[in-house]
């Protein structure tokens, strides 16, 4: 074991090759009996759905974008932050709401401004 300059431990373990693996999995086949965990069967594979990737539109059937919208809405400015803090979305994605936003014409157009802590104005608020 080592200390690495952070005072963490490293571990390191040796190499096993492909064909010792292949052995180990064989032998632990032939001697026990296979017991899945039934949280592991019947799983959906999510790319065969078409499963969202960066620039693709967002669902209009996402009710998370909904409620987002509807929150932007009330308020008089949206950051892409605040939607990552307030609804626990990723970057990406709260980048891609606050676009959608903009092409629906709930937000001011233009890209944020790093300087401003403010986000960008709401122009359409809920009647």
């Amino acid at each position: 074991p080592k200390l690495s300059r952070h005072g963490e431990l490293r571990l390191q373990g040796a190499f096993i090759s492909e064909y010792d693996t292949l052995r180990v999995m064989n032998f632990y086949r032939e001697h026990y009996a296979t017991n899945y965990h039934p949280n592991f069967l019947n799983l959906v594979d999510i790319s065969a759905m078409g499963a969202p990737f960066p620039g693709a539109p967002i669902n209009p059937d996402d009710g998370l974008y909904d409620q987002i919208k509807e929150y932007t809405m009330t308020q008089e400015y949206m950051s892409s932050n605040r939607i990552m803090r307030e609804f626990k979305v990723g970057f990406s994605r709260s980048k891609e709401m606050i676009q959608q936003m903009q092409d629906e014409g709930i937000l001011a157009e233009g890209p944020e401004s790093p300087q401003s802590n403010k986000g960008i104005r709401v122009i359409k608020n809920i009647d």
